[in-house]
């Protein structure tokens, strides 16, 4: 898979890196530390791994220490706003971050079984724009009583949504269910490099 190393101090995720790696997944990261900017967009040389392909799931590293902290990295607030996966590496105490994430790792050591085990995990946020959408259809046809819910999981870059019906549906609004579920979940990830879509009764 492919991992964003978003690190708060320099160098902090270093070790993480190399244990992914060495487990045979990509990583990418925001910056450099030779970089005079903090953010590889912003520099005219580079280009935003978030722009190069799709992210699977992002590692934001905090600083070992309890000194003065820097400010929020770039990296983080773009893997959110792209509702990217987050797991953090280091302490849970740090609520301005613990809040988003969705895995946690205490130790460089943890982060592979920490990382496999959350890019598992269904994307709450496509997840529910998708139900929305199902729902919506499912009303304007009258089908109020069927009772539907939408998973949708991201693998290798691709998201698929899974959508369970309590009773079968008319094939012309199962038609216009993956419509506009397909619609919506790329609205929340317009990155995603593929979307696909099953509707189960």
């Amino acid at each position: 898979m492919r991992v964003l190393i978003v690190e708060e101090e320099s160098g902090a995720g270093a070790v993480a890196e190399r244990r992914l790696i060495a487990a045979g997944h990509t990583t990418v990261s925001c910056s450099d530390p030779g970089m005079a900017l903090p953010c590889r967009g912003l520099d005219a040389h580079e280009s935003c791994p978030l722009d190069e392909g799709s992210v699977d799931i992002a590692v934001l590293a905090l600083e070992s220490d309890d000194g003065d902290r820097p400010h929020v990295p770039p990296g983080y607030v773009c893997a959110s706003r792209r509702s990217i996966p987050l797991v953090v590496l280091g302490s849970a105490e740090r609520p301005e971050y613990g809040s988003g994430a969705a895995g946690l790792a205490h130790h460089a050591d943890d982060i592979v079984a920490a990382v496999e085990h959350t890019v598992t995990l269904p994307l709450p946020a496509h997840s529910e724009a998708a139900r929305l959408a199902v729902r919506d259809t499912l009303d304007r046809h009258d089908l109020r009583d069927v009772d539907a819910s939408a998973l949708v999981e991201r693998q290798s870059g691709r998201l698929h949504i899974r959508v369970v019906t309590s009773e079968a549906i008319p094939p012309a609004v199962g038609q216009t269910v993956a419509v506009r579920a397909l619609s919506a979940v790329r609205t929340v990830d317009p990155t995603a490099t593929a979307v696909g879509i099953t509707i189960e009764p």
